[in-house]
């Protein structure tokens, strides 16, 4: 036989990530208002809050959503959101 079988081999174990910490409360609600906002007066508002620092290459829908990550993140949606309501 010119073919043979390959060995089944185990899946290796995907080592899980520790679960994140206790999320703010609403969440999404809070990345939709922050994205309602002008982009000039978001931009602002994190950059105050010191959100944009290191997204200097980022352009586009790249720039938002790694802003949103980072507020989420720092747990800052709700202060982000509170400094565009001003």
């Amino acid at each position: 036989m010119f073919f043979r079988r390959r060995a089944k081999h185990a899946e290796p174990a995907v080592a899980a990530a520790p679960p994140p910490g206790p999320a703010e409360e609403n969440a999404r609600e809070l990345m939709l208002s922050v994205m309602r906002a002008a982009p000039d007066v978001r931009y602002g508002a994190a950059r105050a809050l010191g959100l944009m620092d290191g997204l200097d290459g980022a352009a586009g829908p790249e720039l938002e959503r790694r802003l949103l990550e980072r507020a989420r993140d720092a747990r800052q949606l709700a202060t982000l959101a509170e400094a565009l309501a001003r």
